[in-house]
């Protein structure tokens, strides 16, 4: 991991392009670039990459997404840190082991094609089976600290759900040497603050 840091035009965005190109130069490398700015387009155009533009709300991702045939295991283990991130980032603080925990039955128990909304509706209606009485009060506990950020994103008609609870209109080619992600053109509205 690494921080460029420097005044505007000391070539900050240069070096990092520098960085991130040279790494293609591996074949067993992948660079994937969040672009607040719509900068990277150009290069992921040049090298066979990909890019996803966020324009009003018609792009939607869904991070639940998982490739066919993949081991139900990792799909659970991938979902789970898909919603781990986005949760601990959402409610600005780390999850606890509990809610980890409620989070981690919450996913195992997905259906095929899950979006967030299906995760907080196990979170709020938890299967309990196997659980000790005071282990189903700590998991119900840690759930409810997790609905009020999982009701943000997933508030039906707000401008999270139709970007993050629909299926995705995008597809991920995991071949790609670059994948680029850009919200240069995305409207940011309040409930996106």
């Amino acid at each position: 991991n690494i921080t460029i840091i420097g005044a505007t035009g000391s070539g900050k965005s240069t070096t990092a392009a520098a960085i991130a190109l040279r790494a293609l130069a591996h074949a067993d490398r992948h660079v994937l670039v969040i672009d607040g700015k719509s900068d990277w387009a150009r290069y992921a155009d040049a090298y066979g990459g990909t890019v996803v533009r966020f324009t009003g709300t018609q792009t939607a991702i869904n991070m639940l997404d998982v490739p066919a045939g993949m081991d139900p295991a990792l799909a659970a283990d991938h979902q789970m840190r898909a919603c781990r991130v986005l949760l601990e980032i959402i409610a600005k603080r780390r999850l606890t082991d509990t809610e980890l925990l409620a989070l981690s039955r919450a996913t195992a128990a997905l259906p095929a094609g899950a979006r967030l909304s299906d995760v907080r509706r196990l979170i709020d209606t938890p299967d309990d089976t196997g659980a000790t009485d005071t282990e189903v009060a700590e998991l119900r506990a840690a759930g409810r600290t997790l609905l009020a950020p999982l009701a943000r994103i997933t508030a039906p008609g707000s401008t999270h759900a139709r970007l993050l609870d629909r299926p995705s209109t995008v597809t991920f080619d995991p071949a790609a040497p670059l994948f680029v992600v850009s919200l240069g053109d995305l409207e940011v509205t309040s409930d996106l603050r």
